[in-house]
């Protein structure tokens, strides 16, 4: 429980920063498509925020090089099964969305292997930029979380097939390299003062 609390104090002050960026981007940059879409678009810069906050990405506060790897897969499941286990599952839930939201709002990541790729190069973006905080560079995060992608890119599938729903639309891109580049932006230099000030005021 507290670590859900943890991560909300984490993701309210990104969105109060990313909720107005993203508005600004819609309405002067990006041609409207409909509002479905534009919602789906703010989950997922709220679902990279959770995911930054549950990893632990440097910050502008808390940064320093503690390289920890783990280099060879399963070795771990030896000295703590049920542990493994737990965090295997949760590593291929958190990324679950990330293949899931992909092919939802782009159509490009209807193909299979671009949807892929991206979970595991943000994956490995993420692995080793804990390099620079005191977590685990750990390749069994990373088969996982790819993993995870590959399983929500099927359930997206499968529901947009069923459903006959359409929001994504082609060509557009640059619209996930801005929403990665603004909420990384915002975890790193606004979100670590925030928090801080709002962790102040509830303690």
């Amino acid at each position: 429980m507290f670590r859900l609390v943890g991560i909300a104090m984490d993701v309210l002050p990104a969105a109060v920063i990313l909720l107005p960026v993203i508005v600004t981007f819609q309405i002067t940059l990006w041609k409207p498509v409909s509002w479905h879409r534009n919602i789906w678009m703010i989950i997922f810069a709220l679902y990279l925020a959770a995911v930054f906050s549950v990893v632990g990405i440097p910050n502008i506060k808390y940064i320093r090089i503690e390289p920890q790897f783990n280099l060879i897969p399963v070795v771990d499941i030896v000295n703590g099964p049920l542990g493994y286990m737990k965090n295997t599952v949760l590593n291929i839930l958190m990324f679950l969305p990330l293949g899931f939201l992909l092919p939802v709002i782009w159509k490009e990541f209807w193909s299979f292997k671009r949807t892929a790729v991206f979970g595991f190069a943000l994956s490995l973006a993420i692995e080793l930029s804990q390099i620079f905080t005191y977590r685990l560079t750990d390749v069994d995060d990373l088969i996982t979380n790819t993993l995870g992608a590959i399983l929500g890119y099927y359930v997206a599938r499968v529901i947009l097939k069923k459903t006959k729903t359409d929001t994504a639309v082609s060509g557009r891109c640059c619209e996930l390299a801005v929403l990665l580049g603004s909420t990384l932006l915002v975890m790193f230099f606004a979100q670590p003062y925030i928090s801080s000030w709002l962790w102040d005021m509830v303690i």
